[in-house]
């Protein structure tokens, strides 16, 4: 979960990378807040946007699906 910036998240998605992890960051879109850049533009991380919190069962579902 991405929406708010934390260094410790920042660090373990460095280090997920750095290991060659596939990562999926939830996001969820705020008045006046944005996306870190570091995640945003960064198309190793697969960013999923969403509304309600009953929405990430379904995102989830999706992405270990494939």
């Amino acid at each position: 979960e991405v929406t708010t910036p934390s260094l410790g998240v920042g660090y373990e998605l460095g280090q997920a990378q750095a290991l060659g992890k596939k990562v999926l960051c939830l996001y969820r879109e705020q008045e006046g807040r944005r996306l870190s850049a570091m995640i945003g533009g960064n198309d190793y991380f697969d960013v999923r946007v969403y509304e309600t919190p009953s929405e990430i069962e379904k995102i989830l579902a999706d992405y270990f699906r494939k």
